[in-house]
């Protein structure tokens, strides 16, 4: 299994990659970015590559929200699992992504977030095993 986290704060996407090291197997990859920039250079590419996408909400100014490009993601890819995981709070945001229907949102906590990844990995893992 593939995996991309996207975090535009090199802290934070360094203590998300410790929490899926600690569930993924040796077989999987984790592959960080910290820009879109360099996902959209090659973004055909990158929607058929991971199974799994995790994406901050808030990437900067200037950048695309996490939300639209996680849209723009499962739009080239509907097979792709997006999670917008995120310390954004509000009800704006929890509405757009219940509406959209195919994002998980995840709220940045230091127990809760930790479980649900490993929650999201692991049915991902046992959907992707039972359909071989």
């Amino acid at each position: 299994m593939k995996i991309a986290i996207i975090d535009d704060n090199s802290t934070t996407l360094l203590l998300n990659e410790i929490v899926l090291k600690k569930i993924v197997t040796p077989e999987d990859s984790i592959i960080k970015f910290s820009h879109l920039k360099e996902i959209y250079a090659e973004f055909d590419r990158f929607a058929e590559v991971f199974d799994i996408v995790i994406c901050d909400h808030n990437l900067g100014l200037n950048s695309t929200s996490g939300f639209d490009f996680l849209t723009e993601l499962k739009e080239k890819n509907d097979k792709v699992i997006c999670v917008l995981l995120t310390s954004d709070d509000s009800l704006l945001l929890k509405s757009q992504v219940l509406f959209q229907g195919d994002i998980l949102f995840v709220q940045k906590h230091p127990v809760e977030a930790p479980k649900a990844l490993e929650y999201i990995v692991n049915e991902v893992r046992k959907e992707r095993d039972e359909s071989k």
